[in-house]
């Protein structure tokens, strides 16, 4: 099975979530209250609450220490700009150490629009498309991929095709890294995943012009 499908299996388990089942008996015995099980499923099943909402400042900084003590580890654009210096969207993405931490991490920021809270098997950024932001920070202190310090140290940009899942949302990432960060492909490895994945024209010259 890939890690995509392994992830995939876990993240079925959470959606088909019901009272009563093992896997809530699983949650509600590993700390998570029953009352917010309960209203997790009467919700949806989704990862936000119909009414989450931009958190206080406090609400946003006690609930990311809550993910980080659970095992957390923040990736993406907040992890660029903490480890790089690097300005890269005010998203937070948090990647939890298996499912009991994952939905223990859902159900805390359940009324929190500012944090995604998502899950990993081996390494919080595993599953990443771009070499940037293949790096992360937790408790246990800062990772950072040989790939993404290379491109920090060369300043170049590169995509890792094995994860790449949809194409026009990594041609997108390219563009934003680009322009937020000063990261650039090569020109002949922008031309070459344009070719191989079929990036439609629009995309195509976006990326070409960032390059």
């Amino acid at each position: 099975m890939s890690l995509r499908a392994e992830i995939a299996v876990d993240v079925s388990r959470l959606s088909c979530l019901e009272d009563g089942s093992s896997d809530f008996a699983i949650l509600a015995d590993s700390g998570v209250p029953t009352d917010s099980l309960l209203r997790f499923v009467r919700e949806g099943r989704k990862k936000k609450a119909l009414g989450a909402a931009r958190p206080s400042k406090a609400r946003f900084e006690s609930d990311l220490e809550l993910l980080l003590d659970l095992g957390g580890h923040v990736t993406g654009g907040m992890a660029v700009s903490r480890i790089f210096g690097r300005p890269c969207g005010s998203d937070v993405d948090v990647f939890m150490p298996g499912f009991v931490p994952w939905v223990k991490g859902v159900i805390a920021t359940f009324d929190n629009l500012l944090l995604d809270v998502c899950l990993f098997k081996s390494a919080p950024y595993e599953l990443f498309d771009l070499t940037a932001p293949r790096c992360s920070y937790g408790r246990s202190g800062i990772d950072v991929s040989p790939e993404c310090e290379r491109t920090f140290s060369t300043g170049l940009l590169s995509v890792v095709p094995e994860c790449v899942y949809d194409p026009v949302l990594t041609a997108g990432r390219i563009v934003k890294y680009a322009a937020r960060t000063g990261l650039r492909m090569r020109q002949d490895e922008a031309l070459f995943f344009c070719s191989m994945f079929s990036v439609p024209p629009a995309l195509t010259g976006a990326i070409m012009s960032s390059v």
